[in-house]
């Protein structure tokens, strides 16, 4: 008897498979001066680049250190250094590293780019005889996988099941919770929650804190300054940054825009940022 099965090539089988398991993407990020500020210190971004085999996502936000002169241009040049680097070299790695070196590769450039920005924000505070530096959490997404890199007290969450924060502060009272001094909600209100312990540009040796993780699929990860977290509680950025409330990019705005708009309401006095990467 003819067998009449039907069989479809492994290559075939396995484009399918991969078309399956494709993470999707979609991002937006929203800044505010806020209620009592004349100049908005802080800066961010969130940016796609998209090829047939690969997907590379960009979220990055920088909080220029209060107390600090020229704060603005230590988060801005810093953030712009980000931009350059996905507008002019990822193209290059995308094309050039093979499908399995690619995470790898980036990780790397995003470690070089941090302390080549250090140095170049170090050393426009020495010329200029100021004190000058910014926070900065930024998260690239390769495909499946996400890096973060760390540096003082922005933030990087997850918001699936339940609201996680994927980043530790680099700030005083992050260190008195840690060691059992303050409670979290005693650390929300304390006097000496803007003191971070490090930040981008004010030394000429950095310690950034770097992780890697997979990425989820139908979740939201946000990252934000921490003017947007002073006046809200877990679970208000939770419900805020609920992946079923942000189906499209114009929900996911919308979301955003709801979420300073509250904080500015609750009396915020700092600059606010938040930038969002929504996955499916």
């Amino acid at each position: 008897m003819e067998d009449k099965t039907i069989r479809i090539p492994e290559d075939e089988v396995l484009r399918e498979k991969q078309e399956n398991e494709e993470i999707h993407y979609f991002v937006d990020c929203c800044t505010d001066v806020g209620i009592s500020r004349q100049i908005n210190q802080d800066a961010g971004c969130a940016r796609i680049f998209k090829t047939p085999l690969h997907t590379v996502v960009l979220a990055a936000v920088c909080d220029g250190a209060g107390g600090m002169e020229e704060g603005e241009y230590a988060s801005k040049s810093t953030i712009q250094a980000f931009n350059n680097w996905f507008d002019y070299q990822l193209n290059k790695l995308v094309f050039e590293k093979r499908p399995n070196e690619l995470f790898l590769a980036v990780c790397e450039e995003i470690k070089l780019l941090i302390h080549k920005q250090n140095y170049d924000v170090f050393g426009y505070g020495r010329k200029k005889n100021i004190r000058i530096g910014t926070t900065l959490t930024a998260m690239i997404f390769v495909d499946e996988d996400y890096f973060i890199a760390q540096i003082g007290d922005s933030r990087a969450y997850l918001v699936s099941k339940e609201i996680v924060q994927l980043t530790e502060d680099q700030s005083l009272v992050a260190r008195e919770v840690r060691e059992g001094r303050l409670t979290e909600e005693e650390a929300r209100f304390d006097r000496r929650r803007n003191i971070i312990l490090q930040c981008l540009g004010a030394a000429k040796d950095l310690t950034p804190v770097y992780q890697s993780g997979k990425v989820e699929k139908g979740a939201s990860y946000f990252l934000c300054s921490d003017g947007f977290v002073h006046q809200l509680a877990k679970g208000e950025m939770e419900a805020f940054m609920n992946p079923a409330c942000m189906e499209t990019i114009n929900q996911m705005h919308y979301r955003l825009l709801q979420s300073i708009e509250t904080v500015k309401a609750r009396g915020e006095k700092d600059n606010i940022t938040v930038a969002a990467v929504r996955t499916w």
